[in-house]
This record gives C-alpha cells, structure tokens and sequence, in this order.
C-alpha cells in the first residue's frame, strides 16, 4: 500500500507523540542515586591528579551526549581540554575516554598559543542536529565548532573548523561589538539552526542565526540584554526585566521560549518567541524570583528561589533543569510552556529536600558552589540528567524510574456517620518520583489538603450526605484515580 503525504504526515505526529509520551512517563525521582560516574572510580573519590589523564577531571563545567550516536562529551574545564567518552548506554563509572579536543593528547593541559587546535577553560558544550561540536572557549574569548566530521571520529587534537567572537583563529582578546565576546560561558543551538551564547562578561546574549554555515569571525544577528541605543557596544549589568548580570546558561524549549540563567540576579529570564522577536526585549517569563517588580534578587533556598543558577536545559518532557550552583542541586520545573511566574520547581537533585544545600559526596550528593566557575547539566530524550559535580571533580548520570501515576488513600472506614459540623479527612499518597499535592473535591468544589504522602483537611458538612474524593497529583502533572469516602450527619438526639 502506497501512503500518501497527509498519512505520512499523520504517521509521523503519531510516533512523536508516542515517544514523547514514553519518554514523559520517565522520570528522575527528587533526591535520585547517581549510577555512573566520570572523572572518578567510584562515588565516595574526588581526587585531581598531579598530571591528567583519560580517566580523571578537574572542575567540569558541562556536559552534552550526542543524540544520533550516544557519544559523551565534557569539558575538562581546569585541565583546558573537551573529552569524548564512548556511546553512554555503554560506559562504566571511571572509564577512560575516548579522544580529547583542545589538547594534543590526554597527559597535556596548556592553554597556549591560540590558535585552532587550543582551548583556554572550556565551559559551555553542545551538539547540534548537525552532529556539530560547539564549545564556549571561555578565556579565549571565543565560541568554536568542530564539525561532524571530527567531532564524533576524530581521535585527539582536530583543529576547530569555525571561530566566533574572533575574527581568526589567533585572537583571544576581549571586546564588546558584534563580531567580539567577553567570557562567553554557555551556548546552546536551537531547532531552527540558530546558535545562542552567553557573553557573559559583555552582561548579554547573542543570536547566530544558521550558525553552522557562518564564516569565522562573523557578526551577531542579535543581542538580548543591553538597550539598543547603541546595539552591540553596551556591556551594562542590571537587575530589571531588561538587563543580565552575569548570564551563565541558555536553553530553548520546543515553544520557543529562550531561557537565561541570570546568575547574578538568582534568577531564570524567559524570552518568548525569542527568534523573532527585535534586539534589546524584555523579559516576560521568571522563575526563582516573584515577579520583576520587587526589586528583589536575592539569593533564596525553597522550590522557588534560588541562588546563582548556572546550567539550563529544556527537556523531551516538557521541563526546565536548572542547576541552583550556589544550592549545591539541580532543580526541574514541570510545564514550563504554562508555568506562571515565580511558581515552584517540581524535583530537587543532589538535595534531600528543598530545604537543604548541604554539599557533599556521595551518589546522591553535589558540591557545586563556586563563585568563579560554573557547572552545567543535560537531560536526554529518554530522561537521564547528567550533571557536572564541579567540586568533587566528577560527573555523575541519574536514571530515570517509570512513573506511573501516583496513587492516594483515605484512612479510615469509607462509610462514616458524625454528629459533627466538621470532620477531619486524613490519608496518604505515594508516586515514584513526587507527590506535588492532594486535592479534596467535595461536591463541586475543589480543596487543596495540608501535606502531600500523608495529608489532612477538615471538611465541612453542610448536607446529611457529603461524598468527599481525594486525588493525588505529581510533578509530571499525572493524577491517581480517587479515593472515596461517604459521610453522613446524623445530628445527636
């Protein structure tokens, strides 16, 4: 049978949906144990060597797997070098990698002389639909591209193939134009080809469109985070809905939206429509911070604030990571295409609970907290996150659980007869990632009880007959199916 354009097309939406639903019924639980680790032989060692080498890291920033073959990349940010490990379905904790970029070979780790084959602390990684290495050569002053080619066969030491923020492979000056970077930290390139970097010494970000056709040296085609008076020659930090302080992570979600971890301001900025939108916008979207009217950016510890964010990336399943560096944890906001301002991550790593921020080491826990460098995190379509554990000298890969929707029970006989006005309705609830709340609907009405695995809410009965159901919801918005009790009133004699 011949299939023509519109059943092909109908055909494709359907496996899309299919694997995004699978890859949403995954999920890495709040609090998850590590089950790999890179830089280290085992999950209690944080040791640098006195010389690299294939197996060892020293404060990485970030972390990306290539989608078509599974290959993972690091950038080996103090031994100035990018590493590639083998396909990750593959690797065991401590195993070597595989080449290296930025160095001649795995015991070398000199930053100079510039040029097309050196890097100067790499941060900020990421491979796009191309196959193509982009890297945030940090004190180079540059973002460079190694293209498919190289990036996933080449063995050790290729030379870049384009330089941006440069106008050769020699230059590493700083400079605040359209052609010139200050400290870029992170990048990210977007569906539509289009390459964003954090310039974050310039207090801005910058737009390549169709960035892997451009020439070295090539302009900026736009810039977010400086006014356009004067575009492409303001390096001004500030802390309203238009200005950075120190921006050191991008992420595109699938609507669009570009999202900026604006260090500085313990904040996460949202730009809608990003790609259309003129130079200069403001943002429209917040998270960690209430709102951008009060003046507020200070840093926070609980599910809504947060403390000199970093690393930022949207994933298959419709969230936003982003690691809380000064937290020492990676927090996930649920929905980020709905989410309102201001509103509460869903999932905390490398923490207990959102309360905590204690920096350890263990599989469960991070040390992050670094006010002159920067760590990174990737989720892969299937769900696993990667996160660069800067201070203990490691990366670490949480597994996603199957999660299925989370299930709710009410204690107590499902048939109660009270002489009371009012009843306390108590119960608990589970889920193998989080349990975000229990709503009570009782009648038409909707009430949100107090607690989440064990909850309660006092109930008024207005009516002789009163039919309270209790519905679990958890961090991926799934919802248990009810649990039911009938009250009747029965007023004493």
């Amino acid at each position: 049978m011949t299939l023509n354009a519109p059943m092909k097309r109908f055909l494709l939406l359907l496996a899309t949906s299919l694997l995004l639903e699978q890859a949403n019924s995954k999920e890495v639980p709040t609090f998850a144990a590590a089950d790999l680790v890179l830089g280290q032989p085992d999950f209690l060692s944080a040791a640098v060597p006195p010389a690299p080498a294939s197996a060892s890291l020293d404060s990485p920033s970030s972390v990306v797997v290539d989608s078509s073959t599974g290959k993972v990349f690091v950038a080996d940010t103090g031994n100035n070098r990018v590493l590639r490990y083998a396909n990750a379905a593959a690797l065991q904790s401590g195993a070597a990698a595989e080449a290296v970029f930025g160095q001649a070979d795995f015991v070398s780790n000199g930053a100079t002389p510039v040029d097309a084959g050196s890097l100067d602390s790499p941060t900020g990684l990421w491979v796009d639909g191309g196959g193509h290495l982009w890297v945030a050569d940090t004190d180079n002053n540059r973002v460079v591209m190694y293209a498919n080619a190289n990036a996933g066969t080449i063995v050790n030491g290729p030379d870049a193939t384009l330089v941006l923020g440069q106008s050769d492979a020699a230059g590493e000056a700083a400079a605040t134009t359209r052609i010139g970077m200050s400290a870029p930290e992170s990048l990210c390139v977007d569906a539509g080809g289009r390459l964003w970097v954090a310039d974050t010494a310039n207090n801005r970000v910058l737009k390549f469109n169709d960035a892997a056709s451009k020439a070295t040296g090539a302009e900026a085609d736009g810039e977010f985070g400086q006014d356009q008076v004067t575009p492409f020659t303001t390096s001004t930090g500030g802390s309203d809905n238009l200005h950075f302080m120190g921006p050191a992570g991008v992420a595109v979600d699938s609507g669009g939206t570009l999202w900026v971890a604006d260090r500085g301001n313990n904040r996460i900025m949202g730009f809608p429509t990003a790609a259309t939108i003129s130079n200069g916008a403001n943002g429209a979207r917040i998270l960690g911070q209430p709102d951008y009217n009060n003046g507020s950016t200070a840093a926070g510890l609980s599910s809504s604030r947060i403390s000199g964010p970093t690393g930022l990336f949207a994933d298959a399943a419709g969230g936003l990571w982003a690691l809380d560096q000064g937290n020492n944890r990676a927090l996930r906001f649920a929905n980020i295409k709905t989410i309102d301002n201001g509103k509460p991550a869903s999932t905390v790593v490398g923490q207990a609970d959102f309360s905590s921020n204690v920096a350890d080491l263990n599989a469960r826990r991070l040390k992050t907290q670094d006010a002159t460098a920067i760590a990174g995190l990737f989720a892969q379509p299937d769900g696993s996150l990667w996160i660069s554990d800067l201070k203990n000298h490691r990366v670490l890969r949480f597994s996603p659980l199957d999660s299925g929707p989370p299930t709710v029970a009410i204690s107590g006989k499902r048939k109660v007869t009270t002489p009371k006005k009012r009843l306390v309705v108590r119960g608990t609830a589970s889920d193998d990632t989080s349990v975000t709340q229990v709503i009570l609907q009782v009648g038409k009405k909707q009430i949100p009880a107090l607690g989440t695995t064990v909850w309660k809410k006092t109930v008024r009965l207005k009516k002789p007959r009163t039919i309270v159901r209790a519905y679990a919801h958890d961090a991926s918005g799934k919802i248990s199916a009810p649990a039911k009790v009938l009250i009747l009133r029965k007023p004493a004699p």
